[in-house]
């Protein structure tokens, strides 16, 4: 009797062990799982950290997706992507306006005008204002 109950401790904790090394071999893996994540990173991200001249791929990253949305007529998730501008046009906006107050003074209209067009649902109005936006962030991006 000792013997057996010897045997189912001794089995009892090969059990434990065994389920601690799965344990601690998961956690490895979920914590090598998000190190590959953070590392893809996208760019926009990246330049929204840096506040540098190329976190205008932000910004036009933000108007592609944000008309891409409203050609298809989801204006819920245009009004989401659009949100998302101010958040990145907040770390260029003064560099943009120092080089060129005009510049700036047509993306703060165009981002205002897509935002009205936005909310009210008006497709057309939405795109002519993304490609007003478009085009002056372009031409922050290049001066």
């Amino acid at each position: 009797m000792i013997r057996l109950n010897s045997m189912l401790a001794i089995g009892a904790v090969s059990i434990l062990a065994l389920t601690g090394c799965n344990t601690e071999k998961a956690a490895t893996s979920a914590a090598d799982s998000v190190v590959q994540n953070t590392t893809g990173v996208t760019s926009a991200a990246k330049d929204k950290v840096t506040g540098s001249v190329s976190g205008f791929t932000g910004l036009q990253d933000v108007v592609a997706s944000t008309k891409t949305a409203v050609e298809a007529g989801d204006f819920a998730t245009a009004q989401t992507e659009i949100g998302k501008f101010e958040g990145f046009w907040s770390t260029v906006e003064d560099g943009v306006k120092a080089k060129s107050s005009p510049t700036y003074d047509a993306i703060e209209a165009s981002v205002s005008g897509v935002e009205e067009a936005v909310k009210s649902s008006n497709k057309p109005k939405a795109i002519d204002s993304l490609k007003a936006l478009d085009a002056a962030v372009t031409t922050a991006a290049k001066s």
